[in-house]
């Protein structure tokens, strides 16, 4: 799956540029996704990369240590073995049940991007707000069949050229980061709740585990035949 390499962890600031306004076209051609995914052809049509996630509890993260065991709801696969990485327990589920999950103690956490805490309203069972641990994007996009595609007029075909690509998907990320930082905003001002900005020995400590596994993801990667360190080389990420 060329999306992993998206979603895997980055040192922070790294690629931001790229993450927060990248197009699923200019990522298709890098990571020739198209032969991966054949015969299920596809033409990229949208694309967001949100913020950088962060991870929502009711504990309380400020050192890798806190992480032990927590149950923690991720996007995916890759960003599992990101956590498992850290220590924690991934759980998967889908982002509607983790409000439930949360309040009844299913899960302790969730790794999220900053704009659910107003979206899926996590402010109201999550108490803690760990931020600054570079754990990677959790992108979203929109494709469509290239033979669905093709069977279009060209009308059709020009309502779509209009209506998606690299300016809607800037627009949507920028959406997203702008939301993000309200949710953030909200609880940076709540006496009921604590944002942790993680920093110094604990984030240096976090950032040497999370590229061990990232380097191990790449490695993967690479044999399967994505191109992953060309990809991270042209998003600018060391």
């Amino acid at each position: 799956d060329p999306m992993i390499i998206f979603k895997s962890p980055f040192r922070k600031n790294g690629g931001g540029r790229h993450l927060n306004s990248y197009t699923l076209t200019w990522m298709f051609k890098m990571a020739d996704t198209e032969r991966f995914l054949s015969p299920q052809s596809v033409r990229a049509m949208w694309g967001v990369g949100p913020k950088t996630a962060e991870a929502l509890d009711k504990r309380g993260i400020r050192t890798i240590a806190d992480l032990k065991d927590m149950k923690i709801r991720v996007p995916s696969k890759a960003q599992g073995v990101t956590l498992k990485a850290l220590g924690a327990v991934p759980v998967f589920m889908p982002i509607n049940r983790v409000y439930n999950a949360l309040n009844t103690g299913v899960i302790d956490g969730v790794m999220t991007g900053p704009s659910t805490v107003l979206s899926f309203k996590f402010d109201e069972v999550a108490k803690y707000f760990t931020t600054g641990l570079p754990l990677g994007r959790s992108p979203f996009f929109l494709v469509m069949n290239r033979d669905t595609w093709k069977k279009q007029s060209d009308a059709h075909k020009d309502i779509i050229r209009k209506t998606t690509g690299r300016a809607m998907s800037i627009k949507g990320s920028a959406f997203y980061i702008k939301a993000g930082k309200r949710g953030l905003g909200k609880v940076r001002k709540s006496d009921k709740h604590e944002v942790i900005d993680m920093k110094g020995a604990a984030l240096a400590e976090a950032t040497a585990m999370l590229m061990k596994s990232r380097t191990a993801q790449v490695a993967a990667l690479e044999k399967s035949g994505v191109p992953a360190k060309k990809i991270l080389a042209a998003m600018g990420v060391k």
